[in-house]
């Protein structure tokens, strides 16, 4: 699943754009001399405000958390292709002029007290349950995109369907059920190693409570990995269940 949105994600930016090889060398007061700068960097603005839900799923809360997210984190970058560097200098000399305001459902990224760039939540519920199961690693709070990465995403995956399987039956859980009839359900988690804490995010609107046994499967899963791959924290999506309301009494 990360490999499908890298590729969209990398198709999305040749078509806003094939400008990284111009020599930028303006202000941002005189981006208006040049609008294929500014559509570059608003579009890894949107590219990162993108990933960055999808991994954490919220919003970057400060300037700071975005631009290292872009710096450092964009899966369309890495040792050997990394982030412009002339964009980087241009975005870091000028980061002060720059604000963040953002919420559940939208970021906006002010310029001196000028709209610069906004965006909304990038998935309705449906979409997201539609989207199935991913998975990501971080170190050192990065997010890895190298094979292995790559690789343990699918073992990660496989175990978190087996313990989803384990407590789903008919005599203690069920599957959620939303106004679009989906008989499966997904919700965001965030694993920190160094906390033991894995962060429950509701991505629907509807009443949600996980059936603890599974929570506490999900949790050793997630400290398993870590531990034993390296990572300091780790991202996914799982199906989940809830406990049975109409059981007998």
């Amino acid at each position: 699943m990360i490999k499908k949105r890298t590729i969209l994600l990398l198709l999305m930016l040749i078509f806003f754009c094939d400008c990284q090889s111009q020599n930028i060398g303006i202000s941002y007061n005189e981006r208006g001399a040049d609008s294929t700068l500014y559509f570059e960097i608003e579009n890894y603005m949107y590219l990162s405000s993108y990933e960055y839900y999808f991994s954490h799923f919220c919003f970057p809360s400060t300037i700071d958390t975005l631009f290292y997210f872009m710096f450092e984190s964009l899966s369309l970058h890495s040792k050997q292709h990394p982030f412009p560097d002339n964009i980087k200098k241009l975005l870091t000399s000028n980061k002060g002029s720059f604000n963040v305001q953002a919420n559940r459902n939208k970021l906006m990224v002010f310029y001196n007290d000028t709209l610069f760039f906004s965006t909304d939540k990038p998935f309705t519920c449906g979409e997201f349950c539609e989207t199935g199961p991913y998975a990501g690693f971080t170190r050192n709070g990065v997010a890895c995109h190298d094979r292995r990465a790559y690789k343990i995403e699918k073992l990660f995956n496989h175990f978190v369907w087996k313990r989803y399987a384990r407590f789903v039956d008919n005599s203690c859980c069920q599957h959620i059920v939303d106004e679009d009839n989906l008989t499966l359900g997904y919700i965001g988690l965030t694993y920190n190693s160094q906390q033991d804490s894995l962060f429950i995010h509701n991505i629907c609107s509807y009443k949600m409570e996980l059936y603890k046994p599974y929570y506490s499967s999900l949790q050793k899963l997630s400290r398993r990995f870590c531990r034993k791959y390296n990572y300091d924290g780790l991202f996914y999506s799982a199906p989940f269940v809830f406990e049975n309301q109409f059981q007998e009494l």
